[in-house]
């Protein structure tokens, strides 16, 4: 069965681990080491290098006042199409529309 990843304070070798079976990554607010998982992703979504879940960052305001990607994408650091790489959300029913959405347009 698939699952949904939530990142909290996790290792690498549970990240190997449940890889192949994962539907989406679920992104909370945390320390740095969120924040390195977080753009180990999306570097790796960027690349091409890594299969196209939904990346879901959850609590939108925390998020757009840590990183402000549309001043990345703006000052050319990022492309506008990097923007679309993951989704923030407020509230779990946000995360299961994405999540079900997501699961239905690849099978």
């Amino acid at each position: 069965m698939r699952g949904v990843r939530m990142l909290l304070e996790i290792t690498k070798p549970e990240l190997i681990l449940e890889e192949q079976n994962i539907i989406s990554t679920i992104i909370v607010f945390g320390g740095a080491k969120i924040n390195d998982e977080l753009f180990e992703l999306l570097t790796l979504h960027q690349t091409g290098m890594k299969s196209k879940i939904p990346i879901i960052l959850f609590g939108k305001r925390y998020w757009e006042n840590l990183i402000n990607f549309e001043f990345l994408a703006d000052f050319g650091l990022i492309s506008e199409n990097d923007l679309k790489i993951f989704d923030y959300v407020n509230t779990a029913s946000e995360v299961w529309e994405i999540v079900k959405s997501s699961k239905e347009s690849k099978n």
